[in-house]
């Protein structure tokens, strides 16, 4: 499969499971690289990136992103082929989430 391909059908998996988890319309963004936005759009409160890739690069993909984030805390969604799913995020962001959570 193409890695483009790979790509796009993840971000599609993804705003599905957000969609069905958060009850709320989640979609993937087409062409959001180019546009300058995140990879799914319908949750206001965090900028988010999809990423399926075999190889993590974990401080590149921050690093690209962050200024497209406005501030926002951000996460990164990343799969490898055969691996779960995992979301990666500073702990700052995270606690500016969980902090709105608990409230």
């Amino acid at each position: 499969m193409r890695t483009h391909k790979k790509g796009s059908d993840f971000e599609r998996a993804v705003a599905k499971v957000l969609t069905d988890c958060l009850g709320t319309d989640v979609q993937r963004v087409l062409l959001s690289g180019v546009r300058g936005e995140g990879d799914i759009q319908g949750i206001p409160a965090v900028h988010i990136e999809c990423k399926r890739r075999e190889q993590t690069r974990i401080n590149e993909w921050y690093e690209h992103e962050r200024g497209k984030a406005n501030g926002k805390p951000m996460a990164i969604i990343h799969k490898k082929n055969r691996e779960p799913i995992f979301v990666t995020m500073t702990l700052d962001d995270w606690m500016s989430l969980f902090r709105e959570a608990i409230r």
